[in-house]
């Protein structure tokens, strides 16, 4: 038996246990699948006779043709037709048109509003640029250097989800009904409000997530690992390793760039560089020796270039230049 002979049987209540089985499993297996049915069930179970607005009349006239032609080829005991054949080539009808025009037109107005997809907005910073901007529900986003935050124009549906690649402090307007959601690679962070930070690190392939106030929620797509995070604790995402959770003292270390401040905290000579080059959006080109043994501790506030070079350059005995776009250590 065709899935469309299951499904209207299913709606006249006659379907067996066995029929039941392939109903549910088909309907498990796609989203789309579920849909589908639950609109044909509310059109064909909404109405025990033939569609009456002008889109069901439209599939109905198309209906009639149909039968009008086999009825012409056929003997007259097959032309005999009861509603049930009916009910099932309309099914198929409207299964194959993907439910088109029948389905808006006879869908409540705000089902039909909520299908609508939202123009995505993308908010990006340059290289050494940090940009804040707020979301349509008044959340705050602070983008750090080289990042990118997919949002929709409007948040519609149950949940508010954004998509970020690079680094961001997000301050969440707090909605119970409407967790916010951040995609980041094959992580999500879920929240209902609260204030964290969220870091995509593409050179140590690794995701970052600390929590400054409130809850957090972060979850790993690929192995369904699930970590919740409070205030004052983060999570550390390597490629393919899993998450590791733990508590961090020094927040102006994940969150100082929110304020304009630059902190290293017993950083070696790789990680600042790191940093350097991060911060003010320049490639940093190692072409001499640094000293592997040399640990650094120090916040900037507003900091330049030529004020971070020189303080470094000294600790970790190199000299330098800055070459446009490109800062080259001997």
């Amino acid at each position: 038996m065709d899935i469309d002979d299951i499904i209207i049987r299913d709606l006249e209540g006659k379907l067996s246990s066995e029929d039941q089985s392939r109903l549910n499993a088909w309907l498990k297996d796609s989203p789309k699948n579920m849909k589908t049915y639950n609109q044909v069930k509310y059109i064909l179970a909404k109405q025990g006779r033939p569609l009456t607005s002008n889109g069901e009349e439209e599939v109905w006239r198309e209906l009639r043709k149909r039968m009008d032609a086999d009825a012409s080829q056929k003997q007259d005991t097959q032309s005999k037709r009861t509603i049930n054949p009916w009910l099932k080539y309309a099914a198929v009808i409207l299964l194959s048109i993907g439910l088109g025009a029948v389905i808006h037109q006879n869908l409540p107005e705000e089902q039909n509003i909520a299908q609508a997809e939202p123009r995505i907005i993308e908010k990006v910073s340059m290289p050494g640029q940090k940009i804040t901007t707020k979301l349509p529900d008044g959340t705050v986003v602070k983008l750090n250097g080289n990042s990118k935050l997919l949002v929709p124009e409007q948040f519609v549906g149950e949940i508010r989800r954004v998509e970020l690649q690079g680094e961001a402090f997000f301050d969440v307007q707090p909605d119970k009904s409407k967790p916010f959601i951040i995609s980041v690679g094959n992580m999500e962070v879920k929240v209902l409000g609260t204030s964290f930070n969220v870091k995509e690190d593409g050179i140590l392939n690794q995701k970052i997530v600390a929590v400054k106030t409130g809850k957090v929620a972060v979850e790993d797509k690929q192995s369904g690992e699930l970590v919740v995070l409070n205030p004052s604790q983060m999570v550390i995402q390597h490629e393919g390793e899993g998450m590791y959770k733990q508590d961090f003292e020094l927040a102006d270390k994940l969150f100082g760039w929110t304020e304009n401040k630059l902190v290293f905290n017993d950083d070696d000579h790789q990680k600042v560089l790191q940093e350097l080059g991060y911060w003010f959006g320049k490639e940093v080109e190692v072409r001499g020796r640094i000293d592997q043994k040399v640990k650094y501790t120090a916040t900037y506030e507003n900091p330049t270039l030529e004020e971070v070079l020189l303080s470094t350059s000294h600790i970790f005995k190199f000299n330098y230049q800055i070459n446009g776009k490109k800062i080259i250590i001997e």
